[in-house]
């Protein structure tokens, strides 16, 4: 009886360590981030995860049909966003579409390449610009 007194003490004394241990970190990741929610909360805001991009910079690699907007890195590095002068956002990535809907609807059609063309004259490029100029910018804003 004293040995089934003891082992649930241990097991009392574990429970009551490993909820002070995360209580700690709790009050550690608030006091640091100021809200619990912080991965989210700070994936979303400052300027380290933003930043505006445009054709003018961009050049021929420019993949959108509008002139300018903002890539960002979000929910903890994740979700990979355009936003539009409106404040709409399109995802790049799979977490990005899966969050905002999909970008291909502003993305520009590919101009026709000659090397895409078979001996039919039928083209097999691709229809769209890529997106990988946006996607390595967003990517690289998750560092």
């Amino acid at each position: 009886m004293v040995e089934v007194d003891t082992s649930t003490r241990r097991i009392k004394v574990l429970l009551v360590i490993l909820f002070a241990i995360f209580i700690i970190g709790a009050i550690l990741q608030y006091q640091r981030n100021g809200s619990f929610q912080a991965s989210e909360t700070v994936a979303n805001s400052g300027p380290s995860n933003r930043i505006e991009v445009s054709a003018e910079q961009m050049k021929q690699a420019w993949p959108l049909t509008v002139d300018h907007g903002w890539v960002s890195c979000e929910r903890g590095g994740d979700t990979l966003v355009f936003t539009d002068d409106s404040g709409k956002k399109y995802g790049i990535n799979g977490f990005g579409i899966s969050q905002y809907g999909s970008i291909d609807p502003i993305v520009a059609v590919q101009p026709p390449d000659p090397s895409f063309y078979d001996a039919s004259g039928n083209y097999y490029g691709p229809p769209k610009k890529p997106l990988s100029p946006l996607f390595d910018l967003a990517q690289s804003l998750c560092k």
